[in-house]
């Protein structure tokens, strides 16, 4: 960005911001401080300009948070899929639930078991870390193909 979209100036100063990130609950959520968040600032105006890259790892960082500090309700998971920039269907498709049973999670009728929620922890800390290796993992056992529900196995005598 190189002019102020509310007045029109050029001198916009890069620098670090705070920003309160809330992360809805079925209680009161949590309120999650990140620091250093790149940010521009209009010199003319004072409007704030935060990079969409950055404003989506700040996201995740709070999610995480979320996540670690214990909060386990649909809002919370709502929130931190976004947060991956997953789908619905596709975190179903990641965790080989239906896409349905995400959605019972997400809107409170039903309550994900602590390995959702650690499968999602991992996918948000590979997330702040730049890496894909849980994703990368889910979405290969996702693609193995499905076991079949009857073997007949003949035993070859006399050889």
């Amino acid at each position: 960005m190189k002019t102020c979209a509310s007045c029109g100036s050029t001198t916009l100063q890069p620098f670090e911001e705070s920003l309160e990130i809330h992360v809805p609950g079925d209680k009161d959520g949590l309120r999650v401080i990140v620091e250093g968040v790149r940010a521009t600032r209009c010199e003319a105006c004072g409007e704030v300009y935060t990079d969409g890259p950055d404003l989506g790892r700040a996201e995740v960082l709070a999610a995480l948070e979320a996540v670690r500090a214990g909060l386990r309700d649909g809002p919370t998971l709502n929130w931190a899929r976004r947060a991956l920039g997953l789908r619905a269907a596709d975190l179903a498709d990641l965790l080989d639930v239906a896409p349905e049973t995400v959605s019972r999670w997400e809107n409170g009728h039903r309550s994900a078991d602590r390995s959702v929620w650690n499968t999602l922890a991992d996918l948000l800390a590979n997330a702040v870390d730049g890496k894909t290796e849980t994703l990368d993992l889910l979405r290969q056992k996702a693609r193995l193909p499905k076991a079949p529900l009857r073997v007949v196995l003949r035993p070859a005598y006399g050889h």
